[in-house]
């Protein structure tokens, strides 16, 4: 049984009919039109938001990668200015290899992880950090003892 679509501008089609032994009252809805400036509006504000979010997210990760990059650099750049300083102060009053673990104590964080070789490859001192995490440290010093190629 087929009703006008006087009932509601949405509805179609609203028919009864028998499905597994029940009379169901089965609604199809008018699809919009692609051609309607209604539709059109929509799809092009919901474009232009999509992209513009999309824009805005992209650059705020942009900025805040290169924020993080710059800050890590001005650390390390720190701590490469401070360390000679705080080598030498320690080693005037006590012996190198103290002086030494004292100043990369001093300038050592959470995860700055340093240590100090001599020219024959053996490790003079560490941070306290490395070793407690052997694990760490052992993937650590398999970095360093690979060849770095300048950039």
């Amino acid at each position: 049984m087929k009703f006008p679509s006087i009932w509601h501008p949405k509805i179609s089609q609203l028919w009864v009919g028998r499905s597994q032994g029940r009379d169901t009252l089965i609604v199809r809805q008018k699809l919009p039109d692609p051609n309607s400036l209604q539709f059109r509006l929509t799809v092009g504000i919901a474009a232009v938001s999509a992209v513009g979010l999309g824009s805005l997210s992209l650059y705020t990760s942009m900025k805040m990668h290169q924020q993080l990059i710059y800050t890590h650099k001005q650390n390390i750049q720190y701590v490469a200015d401070r360390f000679p300083r705080d080598v030498e102060t320690y080693s005037q009053q006590l012996p190198l290899e103290i002086g030494l673990q004292h100043a990369i104590d001093e300038s050592n964080t959470k995860n700055l992880f340093l240590w100090v070789k001599t020219a024959d490859g053996n490790i003079l001192t560490k941070s306290a950090i490395l070793a407690v995490d052997r694990q760490e440290y052992t993937a650590l010093i398999s970095i360093d003892n690979q060849q770095m190629a300048p950039e």
